[in-house]
């Protein structure tokens, strides 16, 4: 039931997953009683449905209840603790409640540092997502900080010449962009451009829209006829790739 409830959700089908969760809820808190790991792990997919569709109150509700039973069954270093707390991160940040969801986040990477391998995915997720809340605040040194320490780890596991490496380093030469800090910022983007071409070839999205940063950093500098060249260059593969029109 559960399987068939995540294949009817991921398919978008909310209401026949949200009859078959319930129907798993009703089962598991008859047979195992109501403070399960299994009953957790069933409210936050049914919290997440109704996140989905932007039901914020009772997400949350099912969220923190989730949250609780999850801390009792399983205690407070867990993975799937960790999760609920990104998913509660993620509904504050969607309602514009970015304090909350930095406080929530930060929580969660503490959980996922203690319980995950250095170099799973969601440390990952949680730095970036940290590091966007500390930008939205204006905090630019702590959110470099945390793009430098996702990096880090991305380099480390997946290698440097690897498309969320060179994802990585876009954000970091946007944020020095944004401070004035342009040399730095086009080496981090000049970084960038070679591992998107060395993967994809000269014809590529990631490949114009890196030149294009290129091209504002140069501009930037008052290197306007090279600025100039790397837009153009930049415009020649989006034509190339999305037609003149």
């Amino acid at each position: 039931v559960h399987n068939a409830g995540q294949t009817y959700h991921q398919t978008g089908e909310y209401v026949k997953a949200m009859e078959l969760y319930q129907e798993f809820l009703s089962t598991a808190r008859t047979t195992l009683g109501y403070e399960h790991r299994d009953v957790a792990i069933m409210l936050k997919c049914i919290a997440q449905i109704h996140h989905e569709k932007k039901e914020y109150e009772k997400a949350m509700e099912l969220y923190t209840e989730a949250l609780r039973i999850g801390r009792i069954t399983l205690g407070d270093e867990h993975p799937e603790v960790a999760s609920t707390l990104n998913k509660i991160g993620n509904l504050y940040c969607e309602r514009g409640n970015y304090d909350a969801a930095l406080k929530v986040y930060q929580e969660g990477l503490k959980v996922e540092q203690s319980v995950l391998a250095r170099g799973h995915p969601n440390i990952i997720v949680t730095l970036t997502n940290i590091a966007q809340l500390h930008w939205h605040k204006s905090d630019h040194t702590a959110a470099l900080w945390h793009y430098r320490e996702a990096l880090s780890i991305q380099q480390e596991f997946l290698g440097k010449y690897h498309p969320e490496v060179a994802k990585t380093l876009g954000n970091i030469g946007l944020l020095n962009y944004k401070r004035g800090h342009y040399q730095c910022a086009l080496f981090i983007y000049k970084e960038a451009f070679l591992i998107y071409r060395s993967l994809y070839g000269d014809n590529h999205l990631d490949v114009a829209a890196t030149l294009n940063s290129i091209g504002l950093v140069l501009f930037k500098q008052g290197v306007y006829d090279v600025a100039l060249r790397s837009f153009m260059q930049s415009l020649r593969i989006r034509q190339q790739l999305l037609g003149e029109g």
